[in-house]
């Protein structure tokens, strides 16, 4: 560990991924003896902007009053050296994108059959019912999410270090609160009519203007990374962000049978609820 940067005491052992919102890196925590994920705010981001320092102690904040398995842990937020970072649960696996993107090159992942090139539906509902399970002990604290897509959904191994291991499809966990507001509140760091969330996956109210953004809306994201898991690619697309932004709304979403004969009609229509372009017509929360 010696020649390491340390933080908090944690040596960061790797870097394991890059957010919207800093680095992210592996450690081990030296009292608690357990695996962390260490989020480091860069420098330049909270010198160039002292409202990403707001943002990313009130992701803490949020992510920190929800308990759920099914919700990555913070665990503590600190400052050191003028550094800003959170320590949060270390999840031994891979996010929900890396397994759309691994079956499509033709790898295997257990517990998917070999020879499968697009997530199974038994898998993806696995992986959305898990992760909607998170999403509904934030919703029982009034936390809007606002960018849930196969990114921020991460999927433990069952067990062991091994890369052969099986996922827990399951045991899916959200991650990144980096987003989120609680209802009814003004959300760290959100300017008026920012539309705040990842395009393909938000709805149209939350284009339009991120602040009107409810639970409703997270409703819609998590149709729209179900609608992904199956096919490949989210519901929207274009050239442009723009482009991505008119498509959802003003165009109906391209039907998922036409790519995905297989997925069975009770699949389909729940995803139809939840990628009504009203807010009114989805399900109303998790």
């Amino acid at each position: 560990a010696n020649g390491r940067p340390k933080l908090s005491g944690i040596s960061l052992i790797k870097k394991i991924g890059k957010g919207g919102m800093g680095a992210v890196y592996y450690g081990v925590h030296p009292r608690l003896s357990n695996e962390v994920a260490i989020k480091v705010l860069p420098f330049h981001f909270a010198e160039k902007d002292p409202t990403m320092i707001k943002r990313f102690v009130g992701e803490a904040r949020i992510a920190a009053q929800v308990k759920s398995p099914h919700i990555v842990n913070v665990i503590d937020i600190n400052e050191e050296a003028d550094i800003h970072f959170l320590v949060m649960e270390f999840v031994s696996g891979m996010s929900a994108s890396d397994v759309m993107k691994k079956l499509a090159a033709g790898a295997m992942i257990p517990p998917i059959p070999a020879g499968s090139t697009a997530v199974p539906e038994w898998a993806a509902l696995d992986i959305v019912i898990g992760a909607t399970e998170g999403l509904k002990a934030a919703h029982a604290y009034d936390i809007i999410h606002r960018d849930l897509k196969p990114d921020n959904i991460l999927i433990p191994l069952v067990a062991g270090r091994s890369a052969s291991s099986p996922l827990d499809f399951i045991r899916a966990k959200i991650a990144d609160l980096g987003l989120a507001k609680t209802e009814n509140s003004q959300t760290i760091g959100t300017v008026a009519n920012a539309s705040m969330g990842t395009p393909g996956y938000m709805p149209p109210e939350q284009v339009m203007d991120a602040k009107t953004a409810s639970k409703a809306s997270d409703i819609f994201a998590m149709g729209a990374t179900l609608y992904a898991l199956l096919r490949g690619s989210a519901p929207f697309a274009g050239a442009s962000v723009g482009q991505i932004m008119i498509e959802t709304c003003s165009k109906p979403h391209p039907a998922l049978s036409q790519f995905r004969p297989d997925v069975s009609a009770g699949t389909i229509k729940i995803i139809d609820y939840c990628l009504e372009k009203d807010p009114a017509n989805r399900y109303p929360n998790a």
